[in-house]
């Protein structure tokens, strides 16, 4: 696996960045960040994306504390493994064992000087993108894209990359013309506009064209209101769209859900692709294959 987003949340900052700075060194083409305090480590955890977590399990100074992290950025980041770190492992035996049944536990580490302890973590961690090497480099190309996008900070850009890997997607999927930043008649802008023009049958029956909308906001779930705006510029299509995609890097509110199926009756489909079904997309074996399975979930779930 060439991408390496590497995440170390430890409550003590000095030794969070220490660490950080350590495996940066050590690891080849590492990108590696850290958090300490309680809301950036939430902040990170949530809307970051990363592919390994080296995670403090026991923080004195918060709330939290590990075990409730790593599910949460399981949930969001559902590729990730963990190394967990502590020396109070016994503590936490009955929370970490779902955990360790289901894989997401790479490794259990206790905190060394960081020359002794980079020695146990350097093969650990370079065994671990190794073995993931099966992913083709498409894939791995979007990986890569995908997390240069969601952790963007400049706003404008932030939205420009999205949807370029919005684009990407579809275009390993099979698509071939893909416009964006489109104006209807109505002078509304749709981010991207996807020809179907898809060999094959399932999809051939979906309309002439996609239209998709990009959101990019990893802090700010979907709501209803994104829903309706949304569904209004698939009405003034003309038929021209029945089916539209709204591509989010978060989740949605459970009000997009009641929205969703109002609008059951209308002409046109809108299909949700959130942050885990954006990573399921890009880990199928089968592209395709995993929209057309995401597509029929949602037509008879709203």
């Amino acid at each position: 696996m060439g991408v390496k987003k590497i995440l170390v949340v430890d409550d003590e900052q000095m030794q969070a960045k220490a660490l950080a700075g350590v495996i940066e060194k050590n690891i080849v083409g590492a990108d590696v960040f850290y958090a300490s305090d309680e809301e950036e480590i939430k902040d990170r955890i949530r809307n970051s994306f990363y592919n390994l977590l080296v995670l403090d399990i026991r923080m004195d100074h918060y709330e939290t504390n590990g075990i409730a992290l790593a599910k949460e950025a399981i949930s969001n980041n559902p590729f990730t493994k963990i190394i967990f770190v502590s020396r109070f492992l016994s503590e936490y035996l009955a929370d970490i064992s779902p955990l360790m049944r289901d894989g997401r536990i790479l490794a259990f580490s206790e905190k060394e000087p960081y020359d002794e302890w980079i020695k146990k973590l350097k093969p650990i961690i370079d065994d671990y993108y190794a073995s993931a090497d099966e992913q083709s480099q498409a894939a791995d190309a979007l990986v890569s894209y995908y997390a240069e996008a969601k952790n963007e900070t400049d706003a404008y850009k932030k939205g420009e990359r999205f949807e370029h890997f919005v684009a990407m997607l579809f275009a390993n999927i099979g698509y071939k013309e893909i416009l964006s930043r489109v104006k209807d008649a109505a002078l509304n802008e749709v981010d991207l506009i996807v020809r179907n023009d898809i060999e094959d049958l399932f999809l051939s029956k979906l309309g002439k064209y996609f239209f998709v909308e990009c959101k990019n906001k990893p802090e700010h779930r979907t709501d209803k209101n994104d829903i309706i705006v949304f569904g209004d510029k698939l009405s003034r299509s003309n038929g021209m769209a029945e089916f539209g995609f709204i591509f989010t890097t978060s989740t949605i509110t459970r009000n997009s859900i009641v929205q969703l199926a109002k609008m059951d009756t209308e002409e046109y489909k809108i299909i949700i692709v959130d942050n885990v079904a954006i990573m399921d997309l890009i880990q199928a074996q089968d592209m395709k294959e995993c929209l057309k399975k995401l597509i029929d979930q949602q037509v008879h779930r709203y």
